[in-house]
């Protein structure tokens, strides 16, 4: 099981509460119980995979592989290239493991094949017909990081929705929102456009998804 952290950022001070909820069976049986990513994965430096948007949870985004070194790094050459199909700008960090890529933008995710750049699945998700007030260019589509635990991946739409998408299949596992934390809506069609939206990606540590969310 999985417990839920929220995180708000209110004033620019960042907060962490816990949600008092389980997400029941967001792992599937595998290695250790665990699923594909194990809690001894989580917490490792990154190697041949890279699991956190920031590398490891210190967020040092070193990687422990050798083979690329300040002498070859001129030889690197392109190898494929892949359009998400979105008219706003990328501004995640991918997650690789098990021979796939993973990628966000514009409230979808990609799993792409590591060697042909090839789609494997999509997962999208629509924004609410009444979403606004953070209707922007540097808002609405922009997202920041995903998370894999056990065999999801998870993914925080702008709408401050978590969902859980099996890391192989692209299938839900859930989609939870957080009472009390209503997105923003459009100005036209309310007098309370205030709102909780996130572009900021979660965090996976052993047993908890910890979620950001913007005020």
């Amino acid at each position: 099981m999985h417990r839920i952290w929220r995180t708000l950022v209110i004033g620019g001070i960042a907060l962490s509460l816990l949600v008092g909820a389980f997400v029941g069976g967001a792992h599937a049986q595998g290695t250790q119980g665990q699923g594909a990513v194990t809690d001894a994965m989580l917490a490792a430096d990154p190697g041949a995979a890279w699991i956190h948007a920031n590398g490891n949870w210190a967020g040092q985004r070193f990687s422990t592989l050798t083979q690329l070194n300040p002498d070859n790094a001129k030889n690197l050459k392109v190898a494929w290239l892949f359009s998400t199909g979105a008219k706003n700008d990328a501004q995640n960090t991918p997650l690789a493991f098990d021979g796939l890529v993973y990628v966000a933008q514009d409230n979808t995710v990609f799993a792409l094949d590591a060697r042909s750049g090839k789609r494997v699945w999509k997962y999208q998700h629509k924004l609410p017909d009444d979403w606004g007030g953070y209707n922007v260019p540097f808002i609405t589509g922009k997202h920041r990081g995903l998370a894999i635990s056990g065999d999801y991946i998870y993914f925080l739409s702008n709408d401050a929705k978590l969902h859980a998408i099996h890391y192989k299949t692209g299938a839900a596992k859930f989609v939870t929102d957080f009472p009390g934390f209503p997105y923003p809506k459009d100005f036209a069609k309310t007098q309370d456009a205030t709102g909780y939206a996130t572009t900021v990606g979660p965090l996976a540590i052993p047993g908890t998804i910890i979620v950001p969310m913007n005020g």
